[in-house]
């Protein structure tokens, strides 16, 4: 199934405090067609976003992470088809069987982040 966020291109704010917990049946098989708008705005202190077997496409961004105490987890995921990255300021990024492809970011087109930011991954930790 595909879940469009709205019509038009207007961002849907900011994600508030606390879990946001997507739960898709399979990155082959649910979407969220972000409609040409700005997912995930995790700003505030203490916002964690999961998204769970599912494919993101045609956002404008897909997340922007500003609080060290963010954090974005990505569980068998595929992002695809955005006209914007991951824009990591600060925070957390847990990923974990992870397809970035045909994303046409302006910074990087995957993840680009403004400071240090920890990516937690299958194989290890890295920093960026």
């Amino acid at each position: 199934a595909t879940y469009k966020v709205r019509d038009g291109n207007d961002d849907i704010g900011t994600t508030h405090a606390g879990e946001l917990n997507i739960n898709g049946q399979g990155k082959n098989v649910s979407t969220l067609d972000g409609n040409g708008a700005k997912l995930f705005d995790l700003s505030e202190t203490g916002t964690t976003v999961s998204l769970n077997n599912v494919k993101v496409t045609n956002a404008a961004t897909v997340a922007t992470l500003s609080a060290s105490d963010d954090k974005l987890n990505l569980n068998n995921a595929e992002i695809s088809g955005n006209n914007g990255e991951i824009t990591a300021n600060d925070g957390t990024i847990e990923a974990v069987n992870i397809n970035f492809y045909d994303n046409s970011g302006t910074e990087a087109g995957a993840i680009a982040s403004g400071s240090t930011v920890k990516i937690i991954a299958d194989n290890g930790t890295s920093e960026i």
